[in-house]
């Protein structure tokens, strides 16, 4: 497991807790107490917020932390160990952002907040003046990809510096919408077909899939699959021959695809189509608990693990645990930065959503969310997919490319 080296935890007092429904009387001077053995405490210019670092984030999942209150203040928060110190423990497992909410006996809470202590960057992609908008980020070791508007973007270096591949290398298109890196082979999804390329972009050959767009490739083994706008088209021989069939699938606009052995998972854009036997015939789920926008139940992103399958939708973020079949869907009041969800991405057990209000991310199997958004350092809230590499965050997002940093 890797941890984020460094991050404030800010605790935010009386005045700030407010608007987390803590009550108005429990207004007072907080202070902060740490082992010094875990680190200091330092305060903020507010009233009542304070930094917390720690000495070795690696070693303290649990850190416990003292609110200390002035005999005879009314407080809701924490749990009293005397007249003047009460106490909460907040776990930091895995050190990503969440929320803590400390509640006492007679019910009341209030809520503070975890913050990486982070550096945020946002590139704007250019290609011959234009702005290219990213649609998605996938490394194949250390090499960067990203499918933009305006052709696909190599980077050797993590985004130091990119090369981009255009129709003039053989793309179908300048319109990217994903790509597929396996064994040095590119598989590009343009709006002109599916582009493979053997010699690192330099050349691609273009096959046109019926003459339909293409939203999505995924590649496991010798197997390519390409969700386009006739529906999952298949090649077994890496790319070089294809084949599609559509029975069961509810609609053939396939914006995501997935496979994990035998089954496949098609997100159309009206249903989840899965199908047991390698593609030759789908199931189509709809009213599951699949997430839905007036009776579109449209599936923008997909992640598969083991039995649990991971859908971003137009009305929500909806988890399967059962491969499928039935959904939990989670919306904003879970913590999501919006309800329209664009894009997933699942690793160590850290959810990440792509959303129109924020990157969102969960650590507890999608039933809650904290979110980065703009006011932070986000270049922008339209957030298409994020991939975490050691402690740094790529997002693709309406800006360009963002990168979240650990300072450290």
């Amino acid at each position: 497991m890797r941890y984020i080296a460094c991050f404030f935890l800010l605790l935010a007092g009386a005045a700030a807790c407010t608007k987390h429904n803590a009550p108005p009387e429990s207004s007072f001077q907080l202070t902060v107490t740490v082992d010094a053995a875990l680190g200091s405490v330092s305060r903020l210019g507010a009233t009542d917020t304070f930094v917390v670092r720690l000495n070795n984030p690696q070693a303290c999942i649990l850190l416990p932390v003292e609110l200390h209150i002035p005999k005879g203040a009314r407080s809701s928060l924490g749990n009293q160990m005397d007249d003047s110190t009460w106490s909460a423990s907040v776990t930091l497992s895995w050190n990503k952002v969440v929320s803590v909410t400390v509640t006492a006996a007679n019910g009341n809470s209030g809520t503070y907040a975890i913050v990486y202590d982070y550096v945020f960057s946002t590139q704007p992609l250019m290609t011959g003046g234009v702005q290219a908008f990213p649609r998605g980020v996938f490394f194949a070791g250390d090499t960067l990809y990203i499918p933009t508007s305006a052709g696909l973007y190599v980077s050797a270096d993590s985004g130091g510096h990119f090369s981009i591949l255009l129709p003039s290398n053989g793309l179908g298109d300048s319109i990217v919408n994903g790509v597929y890196v396996r064994g040095g082979v590119i598989y590009a999804a343009t709006v002109g077909g599916l582009s493979v390329s053997t010699d690192g972009g330099q050349h691609f050959t273009n096959h046109l899939l019926g003459g339909n767009p293409v939203y999505s490739v995924y590649v496991q083994g010798d197997t390519v699959y390409a969700g386009t706008d006739g529906g999952v088209y298949i090649s077994r021989d890496g790319g070089m021959n294809y084949t599609t069939s559509v029975v069961g699938m509810g609609n053939r606009e396939t914006l995501a695809v997935y496979a994990r052995g035998s089954t496949v998972y098609a997100g159309t854009a009206n249903g989840l189509a899965i199908s047991p036997n390698g593609g030759v015939s789908f199931t189509n789920y709809t009213n599951n608990g699949l997430g839905s926008l007036g009776g579109q139940y449209q599936c923008n992103g997909l992640a598969v693990q083991g039995s649990n399958v991971y859908v971003a939708t137009i009305g929500g973020f909806s988890v399967s645990a059962d491969g499928g079949v039935s959904f939990t869907n989670y919306y904003s009041a879970a913590g999501l930065g919006a309800n329209w969800t664009n894009g997933v991405d699942v690793q160590d057990g850290v959810i990440w959503v792509g959303t129109n209000g924020g990157l969102s991310y969960s650590l507890d199997g999608g039933a809650h969310f904290a979110t980065i958004t703009a006011d932070i350092g986000l270049g922008t809230e339209l957030v298409y997919g994020s991939v975490l590499r050691g402690t740094t965050i790529y997002s693709a997002t309406g800006a360009g490319l963002s990168v979240i940093r650990s300072r450290l």
